[in-house]
């Protein structure tokens, strides 16, 4: 760290482990800045995919700590589990933003290979709702959208940083996925102002971003869309989206 900050450099360390707070000294500093994976705040459920990692209660309390001795930091929250949605998204973000993050990382799990057969061994059902590409590609819109409705209830849709996979290439609108590539993030490194940029997705209907063929989907994309438009015509277009969205990757038709 030493060496690469006397030579100018920025630093990103990305880490589970509560550890690097012994190191504050040197970790305060312009050029350093810290992150934590925390994709829930669930203690209970991490112990059943991470059992070997820290709980994320304590991940959190260290980013409070390095934040109170002026640490900048940033939260990865992912990878989310399938289950998690708009309510999970809104609690768990107000918890993050007490930290101040400058940015928040996000992907969906996926359970493709070693990952799946893990998580499923662990007695983690959901693990069948992404285990194929095009569940897991509906999986990531829709975890997306509401995300992003969160976001904006808690007032920081613009420090959330969308991590695609890029094996969702073929799945997921190509435009898009590019953008957030190469997207910078929003932070404020040294002789580089912000990136205020909105979501690129903000103006993109979510529903035209899927690509799997139509036996590929439980329903039709329009069809949900319908249904959430005459269930909550008072939502915005994107909250309506986002409901088609979940109703499209649960399978059962049903828009709530």
């Amino acid at each position: 760290m030493k060496v690469l900050l006397t030579h100018g450099k920025r630093v990103r360390i990305l880490t589970r482990s509560p550890l690097w707070t012994r190191d504050l000294d040197i970790l305060v500093h312009p050029n350093v800045t810290v992150g934590m994976s925390i994709p829930y705040l669930d203690d209970d459920l991490s112990r059943q995919i991470e059992p070997f990692a820290p709980q994320p209660s304590d991940r959190l309390r260290a980013l409070a700590q390095g934040t109170r001795h002026g640490c900048r930091v940033y939260v990865a929250m992912a990878p989310t589990p399938p289950m998690m949605g708009l309510p999970d998204f809104v609690q768990h973000l107000e918890e993050l933003m007490a930290v101040n993050p400058e940015v928040i990382f996000w992907e969906p799990m996926n359970a493709r290979g070693s990952n799946g057969k893990r998580m499923l061994a662990a007695g983690l059902e959901f693990t069948h709702d992404v285990m194929s590409k095009a569940a897991w590609a509906l999986c990531f819109l829709r975890q997306w959208g509401e995300l992003e409705v969160a976001a904006e209830r808690v007032g920081c849709v613009n420090r959330l940083h969308i991590w695609p996979d890029r094996a969702l290439a073929g799945r997921v609108g190509d435009e898009i996925l590019r953008d957030w590539w190469h997207r910078p993030t929003v932070e404020n490194w040294r002789g580089r102002p912000p990136d205020t940029r909105p979501p690129s997705n903000a103006k993109r209907p979510l529903l035209q971003q899927t690509q799997p063929s139509e036996h590929d989907l439980p329903f039709s994309k329009e069809a949900a869309l319908e249904a959430a438009e005459k269930l909550a015509p008072e939502k915005s277009d994107f909250e309506q989206q986002a409901m088609a969205l979940r109703a499209i990757s649960d399978g059962d038709g049903e828009v709530e």
